[in-house]
């Protein structure tokens, strides 16, 4: 993971059994450049399962494309 830092992303839920907050504390010390978001809208684990949570992590899985593209740009 850490030779992949900047390629890679975690989204966690500040309540989700199968992403929990050690885990994202855990990463964040041993690879801190990988980006690493806590959402904090309530969605849950869940969030497929509705509209309002499903529009949230596209567009946040959009906004990481779209920073990762300008970051590439930039180091051309």
């Amino acid at each position: 993971m850490r030779k992949k830092q900047d390629r890679i992303a975690f989204l966690f839920g500040s309540d989700d059994h199968w992403g929990p907050l050690k885990l994202y504390e855990e990463i964040s010390r041993q690879a801190p450049g990988i980006a690493l978001s806590l959402e904090r809208e309530g969605h849950g684990h869940f969030f497929c399962c509705f509209e309002d949570g499903s529009t949230w992590v596209a567009h946040h899985v959009a906004t990481l494309i779209n920073d990762q593209i300008s970051r590439s740009r930039s180091s051309d």
